[in-house]
């Protein structure tokens, strides 16, 4: 497959996108692909990358970022570790607040790669980032298959810079 670097980004404010969200991309951009990227860290993002083109995206809180803030903003729910018991509604307060937080963040995945695949057609979803390990699984408990790439981000940068910096370096993909 044809891979290259993003060539635009088309959002309303360009000046403002994470330049994770920007490298992430760089890192699965492929010509004449659409791509939905899913980067699960302490911040969940979903970014479209059509055709090398950035096309927006959507940011939520990540699995340990929903946990805590239903222990901190409350005043008596638990903290509740990710591991643990996940049935499809929970059976107690542990294990409904784990499988709310870890069930609908792959259900917004899931909705998201719905909605992307009825506006783009085709669309490959790839995973990324530190929480990608816990979220494969339940994505194809779901009959999703994505593509999972720890490296995404570092490939990104390494396209960027070379990129950036045509004459024939040390680095290269």
């Amino acid at each position: 497959e044809s891979t290259a670097t993003i060539g635009l980004i088309l959002v309303a404010t360009p000046q403002t996108l994470g330049l994770d969200r920007v490298a992430a991309a760089a890192g699965a951009a492929r010509k004449g692909k659409t791509l939905l990227v899913a980067d699960a860290g302490t911040a969940i993002t979903l970014d479209i990358v059509a055709d090398c083109t950035f096309r927006g995206g959507n940011i939520s809180p990540g699995i340990r970022t929903r946990l805590e803030s239903l222990h901190r903003f409350t005043s008596r729910l638990p903290l509740v570790s990710p591991e643990g018991d996940l049935p499809p509604f929970g059976l107690d307060t542990d294990s409904a607040i784990r499988s709310g937080a870890l069930l609908g963040i792959a259900d917004e995945i899931a909705g998201t790669l719905s909605r992307a695949r009825a506006i783009y057609g085709p669309v490959t979803l790839i995973l990324t980032g530190g929480d990608a390990p816990i979220l494969g699984p339940l994505l194809r408990n779901l009959g999703i298959r994505p593509e999972t790439d720890p490296a995404l981000v570092a490939r990104g940068l390494l396209r960027i810079y070379n990129h950036n910096n045509p004459r024939p370096s040390a680095f290269s993909e």
